[in-house]
């Protein structure tokens, strides 16, 4: 009995040991087949990454497109700036004017157009001082918007190009 029993604990042992390992080779395969999917997955995520990279042609012509918005707001070099009005009630009220302009190509100011105020009184200071102004020629007829921030600490101008929507002409 003993040997029997021996030889159904042999026997047990080597069906699990068989077993396992079976188990095993399927584990490995199943492993195998999951790297692949993985190596595969990463492929076409490459692949696709690579459809959309941009070509270095292409981040040319952008800095060439920045550059050329530099291009739209032509150096000031000469003419005034506003100062804050004496004598404005409520005392330190802040204000804003935003004036149209149209530079010749040789540099002038030819034309100045209100499109806001939020106060009067700044108003005839900004539009005096846009007068004034003289642009490094830009060799074309340039439309800018010129911003003014009326503050008693100081005013802050800011030219920037005309937006599209507002150029005369333009289609909305």
């Amino acid at each position: 009995m003993k040997k029997t029993v021996a030889l159904l604990l042999g026997v047990l042992f080597i069906f699990l040991v068989a077993g396992c390992k079976s188990k095993s080779t399927e584990q490995v395969n199943k492993r195998s087949e999951t790297a692949q999917r993985v190596e595969k997955n990463a492929e076409d995520q490459t692949a696709l990454e690579e459809e959309f990279v941009e070509e270095p042609e292409e981040e040319e012509e952008e800095e060439d497109f920045d550059k050329s918005k530099e291009k739209l707001v032509p150096e000031l070099i000469s003419g005034g700036m506003p100062e804050y009005p004496s004598g404005i009630q409520p005392p330190n009220l802040v204000g804003r004017v935003i004036l149209q302009l149209k530079v010749s190509p040789n540099g002038a100011v030819e034309d100045v157009q209100v499109v806001s105020v939020s106060y009067e009184d700044f108003k005839e200071p900004a539009v005096n001082a846009a007068k004034s102004w003289r642009f490094k020629p830009p060799g074309i007829e340039t439309e800018l918007r010129a911003s003014f921030l009326f503050d008693p600490e100081g005013v802050k101008v800011s030219i920037t190009p005309l937006p599209e929507e507002d150029r005369e002409g333009s289609e909305i």
